[in-house]
């Protein structure tokens, strides 16, 4: 059986029996894959404070087996992101971002690709000083993580007729993934309003990467709210992201 040696980050960690660890690990040359950690929870072993959130390892595990879960071999130190595990908010946010992973990452397929997405990010999460840039990480990765799954919404032009749309609120066919103009819309057609601000936000991630100055919290949300959704509707199934609404109560105004 093939041995494989891949950078890595720990998504979810489940508790097997007395002392060992079932792992979600989103690697760079499989995707999201499950591990087992035997004895993880012992206090001799090496992978008890290892196999943790916000630590990029190097993983150790056999690759071509029939079975889903396959046994951890051995893992190392690559890159620690301490300031992250130490500050809630970081942390909250980057709880939303992992949770993204475990939810919507299809399959090994473009894996490095979106492996190093989630690594930068982290990396400028955990550097990142103040709200502002959170805020703009937050917008950034999920706008990223859109065109990463192929799911990317434009903001400009009716999706039925293809004229200009400049609506204060726009209303977004999330099927189809872009606004509906008012002499194209249809009675119970089904769509969501979102704010031009919102709207503006989210280009200005596309284009540039930063937001402007000192954007409000409230158009903030309004444009995670619905990059989630509209990814969540072409890339995923069941509830809402539970870390999100965990961050969304940390950085509320008022």
């Amino acid at each position: 059986m093939a041995i494989t040696k891949s950078p890595g980050l720990v998504l979810q960690r489940i508790a097997f029996g007395d002392t060992s660890l079932i792992l979600k690990v989103y690697t760079a040359d499989h995707g999201l894959i499950t591990l087992i950690a035997k004895g993880a929870k012992t206090p001799k072993s090496k992978f008890r404070a290892l196999v943790d959130f916000f630590l990029v390892l190097q993983w150790v595990y056999p690759s071509g087996g029939r079975g889903e879960i396959w046994t951890l071999h051995d893992a190392s130190l690559m890159e620690d992101l301490p300031h992250i595990r130490r500050q809630p908010v970081k942390q909250a946010l980057g709880q939303v971002w992992l949770e993204a992973y475990l939810r919507l990452s299809p399959g090994a397929g473009e894996a490095a690709q979106r492996f190093d997405w989630l690594a930068q990010h982290l990396q400028s999460l955990d550097a990142a000083e103040g709200q502002a840039d959170l805020n703009r990480l937050s917008i950034d990765f999920m706008v990223g993580f859109c065109h990463l799954s192929g799911y990317a919404p434009q903001f400009r032009v009716c999706i039925h007729c293809g004229e200009s749309v400049e609506d204060p609120r726009l209303r977004m066919h999330m099927e189809l993934g872009g606004p509906v103009c008012r002499a194209c819309r249809k009675p119970g057609e089904a769509t969501v309003a979102l704010s031009r601000e919102a709207a503006r936000l989210i280009e200005r991630c596309e284009e540039s990467g930063w937001l402007c100055a000192a954007p409000s919290q409230i158009h903030v949300q309004a444009a995670e709210t619905f990059l989630w959704s509209f990814l969540h509707r072409h890339a995923g199934e069941g509830h809402r992201l539970k870390a999100l609404d965990i961050y969304r109560e940390m950085t509320s105004e008022g």
